[in-house]
């Protein structure tokens, strides 16, 4: 198989994944690199493929991190809440770069915000208020909130201020 050959069906390969949902780039040079695995050619030049292909996407803003990140957040706050912490660790797993994740959580996931996220969820698990303190710092704490924001919501949730 040439190079060129190789290009284009890691290409085909490429829009495919994106079709199906975004991806951050480590994910779709990941799911490359497996797709080219096959393929009788040096390491190099599959390497040289791969990022020829990932630049070229990029190029088309078809393959953003930001966007990805952006997007991520946005839907797991709407379809399955989750805190700061474990939105930071997905994210770091789908390769996704420090600085963006930051950047991204504060625009989306700003402190006040992420209280108001956590008091909704607790107040959906416990609507009778019967829960423990202790219980609901664990459930917190498992959907991925920081320590201050859990505080501050069972403390409210206590007092009913």
């Amino acid at each position: 198989m040439t190079s060129t050959s190789l290009e284009q069906e890691l290409r085909d390969k490429a829009y495919a994944y994106l079709a199906r949902r975004s991806q951050s780039e480590a994910e779709l040079r990941r799911k490359l690199s497996i797709a080219a695995g096959a393929v009788q050619q040096p390491e190099e030049t599959v390497a040289a493929v791969i990022d020829a292909v990932i630049t070229s996407l990029k190029a088309k803003k078809y393959l953003d991190d930001r966007a990805f990140s952006d997007d991520w957040v946005a839907s797991r706050i709407a379809h399955k809440p989750r805190g700061s912490l474990l939105l930071r660790a997905e994210l770091r797993a789908k390769g996704v770069d420090a600085s963006v994740i930051n950047e991204v959580l504060e625009a989306r996931l700003p402190p006040e915000a992420e209280k108001k996220l956590a008091s909704q969820q607790i107040r959906k698990k416990d609507p009778k208020n019967t829960l423990s303190a202790i219980k609901k710092h664990r459930y917190l704490e498992n959907k991925g909130y920081p320590y201050e924001v859990i505080r501050a919501v069972i403390h409210t949730d206590d007092t009913g201020d």
